[in-house]
Order: structure tokens, then sequence, then C-alpha cells
């Protein structure tokens, strides 16, 4: 009898369960024709991590001349787009297949976008849903600001790496939005 059997669970109802939410859960979306996605949540988000980062960090940027303009231009561009992509995902011609298809890629691609490869540590890779690896600060700002503003930048190198994360997420954010903006110059008239 191994340890899973006599401890964890032993008539695998857990597993049991857990495979059936899967199976479920994995059936649903190969079934749907437009994947069930709502990119306006990254944007409330977004939103919020830029009002907790001006709240928390906004004197200490600006007493730097970190500015963060750009990045509040991003999150809006991010938050127009993506209402402009559910409006165009409501009105989707469900019997044009190319036009499905691209809708798809996009939502697909865009939780790409917010992908940083730069990031050295696994877990740290995503813009908005990674650990701030600080605890001494529970901001919920944008966690790569956090996690450089750990302790107070005490140098120029510090404040650089400031300013390098500043625009690292600015980019990522602006790449986002430019994925979920309207394709219709690629495709052609329809």
């Amino acid at each position: 009898m191994d340890l899973m059997e006599r401890f964890v669970d032993p008539d695998f109802t857990v597993h049991r369960a857990m495979t059936r939410i899967s199976g479920e859960l994995v059936r649903r979306l190969a079934d749907a024709l437009v994947l069930p996605y709502d990119c306006r949540k990254y944007g409330r988000s977004l939103s919020k991590f830029l009002h907790e980062t001006e709240e928390d960090f906004g004197s200490m940027l600006r007493n730097q001349d970190i500015s963060i303009d750009a990045l509040r231009s991003a999150v809006y561009n991010y938050i127009a787009a993506a209402e402009g992509f559910q409006d165009r995902v409501q009105a989707i011609d469900k019997k044009d297949p190319i036009l499905v298809r691209s809708l798809n890629d996009q939502m697909v691609q865009v939780n790409t976008a917010f992908i940083d490869i730069q990031q050295p540590h696994h877990f740290n890779k995503h813009v908005l849903y990674s650990p701030s690896g600080c605890a001494t600060n529970s901001s919920a700002a944008f966690p790569g600001i956090v996690r450089t503003m750990c302790g107070g930048p005490v140098n120029d190198d510090g404040w650089e790496e400031v300013k390098k994360e500043v625009a690292a997420i600015t980019s990522t954010i602006q790449s986002a939005a430019d994925v979920i903006s309207d394709v219709d110059s690629i495709l052609g008239p329809s």
C-alpha cells in the first residue's frame, strides 16, 4: 500500500473529482466556437495597479524624476483596446471561420503579451500577477515596481532599475494593447 492510498486520498475521491472538473473545463473550451474570455478583466486590474502605484510610490518616483505618464497612457490604451475588442467579439459573424480564428488567436496572444521574458525568476515573469517578493510591502501596485522599490532604492543604480522596470511594464502593456487592437487592416476588406 503506498502513501497516497494510506494517507492522502484513500479512495481517490479527490483525484476523481479534480479529473472530472478538469475534463469538463477542457470540453467546454474545446466546444466553444469563440473562447469565453473577457480581456476587460486585465484592464480593470491594470487600472487598479496604476492607482496603487501612484498612491504608494508616486511621490518617490516624482522626486527622482521618474515619470509614469507613459505607463498611464499604455494602461488607458489597453482599456480602450479591450473595450473595442469585446465589441468585436459580440458582433462577430460566427459563420466566418477566419474571423473566429483571428479573435481566438488574439485572446490567446494577449495572455502571452503579459509575460516578461527578461525576468530571471520563473514565477516572476507575469507583469500583473507575479509575486512582488517584498515581505515589507503589501502594495497592490505592479509587482515589478514593488519588487524594485522594496526597501527603497538607496543609490543611482537602484533608481535605474526602477526606471527599467517602469519602462518594461509600459512596453508590455502597450504590446498587449496592440495584440487586441483591430486587425481589419491585416485581413483586408470583407
